[in-house]
């Protein structure tokens, strides 16, 4: 239950964004419903990982006390460090669907991790290995893509061509450009 919902969660994280704002372009009147769907699912995922992980890591070591606190700590730990890679590590690389894809393949990393780590308490491995694979090359082609899947996305969002689109480390900017030659700024 564990590896499914870290590629359930993988697979959510990573087509949220896109998705969401795919419906803010196109269906800017019902846009709320799938963009909140992505963020209650991504809350429910996150809120089952610590129960399920904390009865996995149990079959290894049998003392609930101790298994506990260190899943606890680590939660905290990662919750820290995934912070500050989102606030300043990240932007640099990636625009905000790429980071998505990145942080969806990184889920599905841990879940192929856990796969491979729990083999022997699996009834079909194989099955979740490539479930999990399959997963991976479609976040993989989604951040290799990113930058024109955001062009794309964000074009439905403008009534004129945009010309240039740029995110810089204080704004994103975007010109437009319409038939009788005028250069918006946005």
């Amino acid at each position: 239950r564990f590896i499914g919902l870290e590629m359930a969660l993988g697979l959510v994280g990573g087509l949220g964004p896109s998705l969401s704002l795919y419906a803010f372009g196109y269906w800017h009147e019902h846009w709320v419903l799938p963009h909140y769907l992505f963020i209650c699912l991504t809350g429910l995922f996150i809120g089952l990982e610590i129960p399920l992980l904390t009865r996995a890591h149990h079959l290894l070591y049998p003392s609930l006390k101790h298994s506990l606190g260190l899943i606890l700590k680590m939660d905290y730990v990662g919750s820290f460090v995934g912070a500050l890679v989102w606030v300043f590590i990240l932007p640099r690389w990636f625009n905000l669907l790429q980071m998505g894809y990145f942080l969806g393949l990184l889920n599905l990393a841990v879940a192929l991790f856990a796969c491979w780590w729990f083999r022997d308490h699996l009834a079909r491995p194989k099955r979740l290995a490539l479930a999990g694979v399959l997963s991976m090359l479609l976040l993989a082609a989604g951040l290799w893509q990113g930058p024109k899947l955001m062009l794309q996305a964000e074009q439905a969002l403008y009534r004129d061509p945009i010309q240039h689109s740029q995110t810089t480390p204080y704004q994103h900017i975007v010109f437009t450009q319409n038939q009788r030659d005028e250069l918006r700024c946005y």
